[in-house]
């Protein structure tokens, strides 16, 4: 948990020091001070390379892992307190997601996950309709039906990650192409399923 909290403290504390550095171009530049100017400008440059950099490494340094069936995602924000498991549907085409919140007084967002199903070829798709936008209340655990009618074999392990382009300026294990190298595997086995 402290890793992903940490993202989102670098993203904050660039954030204040790309501002530092633009004031300071800012001043230098009304005061025709060009040696602040390019210190300023040298050190925003700085700031903002190791930034990318770390934004780059994420996905690259993360190893694809496939979950044991029945294991639990996390999602954070400034908490960990939305969790995500998935099991098999009554279909090879179907997944039932569960959704579970550990908050305390916070209502969570499971609308803002996007989810990708993947069949035994590897091949990626997207449910027949996303994950609905009603809150999960702070305690609760729901239970939602994803379909995935266009794959072509069984659906047999999903991607979740965060729906939108924010969470991707966001460093580490939040960013979701470093969330979207974590698969919860599907045991079709266990549903009773036979043939596709």
């Amino acid at each position: 948990m402290t890793l992903r909290f940490l993202g989102l403290i670098v993203f904050a504390a660039t954030g204040l020091a790309l501002a530092a550095a633009f004031l300071a171009a800012a001043y230098a530049a009304g005061r025709k001070n060009r040696r602040l100017l390019a210190r300023a400008v040298a050190g925003g440059a700085i700031v903002a390379a190791g930034y990318a950099a770390m934004l780059a490494a994420g996905p690259v340094l993360a190893s694809p892992v496939a979950l044991a069936p029945g294991a639990e995602l996390a999602f954070c924000g400034f908490d960990c307190h939305l969790h995500v498991t998935a099991r098999a549907g009554t279909g090879p085409r179907e997944v039932i997601l569960r959704f579970r919140s550990d908050a305390v007084a916070v209502p969570e967002r499971p609308g803002r996950l996007d989810v990708a199903g993947y069949d035994e070829l590897g091949n990626r798709y997207a449910p027949l309709a996303p994950i609905p936008g009603t809150p999960l209340l702070a305690g609760e655990t729901v239970e939602h039906v994803l379909s995935f009618p266009d794959a072509a074999g069984r659906i047999d392990r999903v991607a979740i990650t965060w729906r939108g382009w924010g969470p991707y300026l966001i460093p580490g294990p939040e960013n979701p192409l470093v969330q979207a190298r974590r698969m919860l595997t599907i045991d079709r086995h266990a549903s009773g399923e036979a043939g596709s």
